[in-house]
């Protein structure tokens, strides 16, 4: 069981300190993210709650479990959301202007579809990450938790210069693997 797992049971137990704790640690990066991407501040906030609410439920699914740090879970959730979003809303944008006065209905199909893809794409990164060497494991979590990289090279006895190598060859090593992976293509393919 991954270390993180405390903030997913707290999720499930809908345990107010955890949840506070959640948001303390990660609304901010998310917000950040969004207003960078397109969005404003509700629509981070927006994003934030939905992701929350999708990793409830997809902890609730029988033998789910958590085996990367939630901090990059959660951020791989709410970008998947923001991306989803900023589609809809550009459907949404050209099928008012083309047909003015229809009601537009959101799809569920369409919507399970990308919930599905969702946690296909996060079971990919999942087996990859798992694959990486420790060292790979442990210089990306912490990249991932928002602590500024000067210190994490510190608390590592790298130097700046070096941590910030070893993360680029770590994040390559990741994308390389999913990249290579069987699952990735059938993904793509769908």
């Amino acid at each position: 069981m991954h270390p993180d797992h405390k903030y997913i049971a707290g999720l499930l137990d809908a345990d107010s300190d955890v949840i506070d704790e959640i948001y303390a640690l990660h609304a901010n990066k998310i917000i950040g993210w969004v207003r960078k991407n397109g969005g404003s501040v509700e629509d981070a906030k927006d994003v934030f709650q939905d992701a929350l609410i999708s990793i409830v439920q997809q902890a609730q699914k029988p033998g789910w479990e958590l085996t990367c740090p939630f901090s990059a879970f959660l951020f791989l959730v709410c970008q998947r959301r923001w991306y989803n979003e900023l589609q809809r809303r550009k459907r949404e944008k050209v099928t008012l202007e083309r047909f003015s006065g229809f009601e537009v209905v959101d799809d569920a199909e369409q919507q399970a579809e990308y919930a599905l893809r969702d946690y296909q794409e996060f079971l990919l990164f999942q087996k990859a990450f798992n694959e990486l060497k420790d060292d790979c494991k442990k210089v990306l979590s912490l990249s991932w938790s928002g602590i500024p990289q000067k210190e994490l090279a510190e608390q590592l006895g790298y130097t700046y210069g070096y941590f910030r190598k070893k993360k680029t060859l770590c994040l390559a090593a990741l994308i390389s693997l999913i990249k290579s992976s069987e699952d990735f293509r059938k993904i793509n393919e769908e």
